[in-house]
């Protein structure tokens, strides 16, 4: 009787959990999707300000360092 629980408590194990994470995805889908609306324009504005930092740099002569130029090639593959 005793295996006949463990197997069942693991089985319930395997199962309530991943079901419970599918729920908890479509009950925070709009909470998520805002979020994330939020971040992208948050990485689009930093972008744009990272942009106009470089054209002013570039005007007075500066170089450019290549972790900056990486970010940005990297976020305009994003988008």
């Amino acid at each position: 009787m005793e295996l006949v629980v463990a197997i069942a408590a693991k089985a319930a194990e395997y199962t309530v959990a991943p079901i419970g994470r599918q729920l908890g995805y479509m009950i925070f889908l709009k909470s998520n999707t805002d979020n994330l609306k939020t971040k992208v324009q948050l990485v689009v504005e930093t972008r744009e300000r990272v942009q106009h930092r470089i054209d002013a740099a570039r005007m007075n002569g500066e170089e450019i360092e290549f972790d900056v130029q990486n970010w940005l090639s990297q976020v305009d593959d994003f988008f």
